[in-house]
């Protein structure tokens, strides 16, 4: 009976399919899928295997493990490439500290399928590292190290290796997140030399106090041929330096680069505008100030058509454009309570548009300008002869010991711990920014894109 039964089935379903070729199309794929997921998952479970005496052999080779298997007191520290990989190996402590350095780039995970994810050998390296396993398979209590501490370099590459690794773990590892076994390493951006005193910089921040801190020990000002006394001019410094970050953290939220809020803000205090006046005011007193530019009100977009009688919406934004620059200003800037705070502050600082020369006390080294925004430049380009400041673009050009005080030691060291405030949001932009959504990414672009500090063409 079962030869009689197999010959009609074959018969039967060859002449359907013949017939139906989409039909088998999709069972094969089907097929194909299911197979692909039976690999994922054989591969996923012999990944998950623990290190024993008897199966050492099975985590990477480039790991260098520490000496203790208690995970509440290790570190795992995922290192980019062999050179800081080697720099972070020699520094570390054995005892609690394990590194793992990856080769160049892992694959996005965000646009591959499990089975391509668990043949890369770069994320095979650090599933097998952690331990947990992963899809299916995956447990958090098995987790290895529970703190995992990405460290990469700060540049262009470095930003993207990190988001790379993050996509990683949101996808496919949320549970250490959640439980609080996820950092990222806050190595210093500059070295800060000034004879042979050192000093480590954490970013552009901390750069930053520091030459005003040096400007207020080595530096006098005068304005108009006069000399400020020392008082006065310190507290010129602590006022320049808070118009300075209050400038910096401001002008991102409008939208607008950090020149153009400054000059926007000069604009303000030299011919203010209320918002109880009528926008033709704010337009020409804006005209009144970048004379080269062509100033218009943008006319408001409406998703639907109006009734008859209805009032027309407000314009949003004001464009100014000169030759083939244009920038926008949304109108709540010019009411908005930092941006009146800065005006405020410009005042205070108002003699400064005067001329002035910044000098180095007791040498011939000084600088002649004028206005707010070329004094704090200044203060940078006057200190240059006397202290050396190195950025650090990788890890690899530290030495183990600077490495370890830096970055490895927990008694000195900065990480931050990865949180996951709003999962929807988080799942929102790793889709936009990592995943095929190619429209969603340059609207991005084109929205945030003038704000850009370093970009890799």
């Amino acid at each position: 009976i079962k030869g009689i039964v197999d010959s009609w089935t074959f018969s039967n379903l060859d002449s359907y399919f013949e017939e139906n070729p989409s039909i088998l199309r999709k069972i094969l794929q089907k097929a194909e899928t299911a197979k692909r997921a039976r690999d994922a998952a054989k591969k996923a479970r012999d990944l998950t295997r623990r290190k024993t005496g008897l199966e050492s052999a099975i985590l990477p080779g480039k790991l260098a493990d520490c000496t203790n298997e208690d995970p509440t007191q290790t570190e795992l520290f995922i290192v980019e490439g062999d050179s800081a990989g080697g720099s972070a190996k020699q520094g570390r402590d054995r005892n609690n500290q394990a590194i793992l350095p990856l080769k160049g780039k892992i694959l996005n995970v965000e646009k591959a399928r499990l089975d391509r994810i668990l043949s890369n050998e770069e994320i095979k390296s650090l599933i097998a590292a952690i331990g947990t396993g992963i899809g299916e398979e995956f447990n958090v209590n098995k987790a290895r190290y529970h703190k995992i501490i990405i460290m990469t370099d700060a540049d262009v590459d470095g930003a993207h290796i990190r988001t790379l690794l993050l996509t990683f773990f949101f996808r496919y590892m949320c549970d250490l997140i959640e439980h609080g076994y996820l950092y990222i390493a806050q190595p210093p951006l500059y070295k800060a030399k000034i004879g042979k005193k050192e000093q480590y910089l954490k970013d552009d921040k901390a750069l930053k106090q520091f030459l005003f801190d040096w400007a207020r020990e080595q530096t006098s000002l005068g304005i108009n041929g006069s000399e400020l006394d020392q008082k006065t001019w310190h507290q010129f410094l602590r006022d320049i330096q808070q118009y300075d970050e209050l400038l910096t953290q401001t002008s991102p939220r409008f939208r607008v680069s950090y020149d153009q809020c400054h000059a926007l803000i000069n604009s303000m205090r030299n011919n203010p505008w209320h918002n109880t006046e009528n926008l033709d005011d704010l337009i020409a007193k804006l005209r009144k100030s970048f004379p080269n530019y062509t100033i218009t009100l943008d006319e408001p977009k409406l998703d639907v058509e109006l009734e008859e009688g209805a009032e027309t919406p407000l314009p949003s934004s004001i464009t100014f454009k000169v030759r083939n620059t244009e920038w926008k200003v949304p109108l709540a800037f010019f009411s908005a309570p930092e941006i009146q705070e800065l005006v405020k502050r410009t005042e205070l600082l108002k003699p400064l548009e005067q001329s002035w020369r910044l000098q180095i006390t007791g040498k011939d080294r000084f600088l002649d300008g004028a206005g707010i925004k070329h004094l704090i430049t200044g203060i940078s380009s006057i200190s240059k002869p006397y202290m050396n400041i190195q950025r650090y673009k990788g890890l690899g050009e530290m030495n183990p010991d600077q490495l370890w005080e830096t970055s490895m030691d927990s008694k000195t060291r900065t990480i931050l711990k990865v949180t996951i405030e709003d999962a929807l949001e988080a799942d929102h932009w790793f889709t936009t920014l990592m995943g095929d959504d190619v429209q969603g990414r340059k609207n991005y672009i084109e929205q945030y894109g003038q704000f850009v500090k370093n970009l890799d063409v």
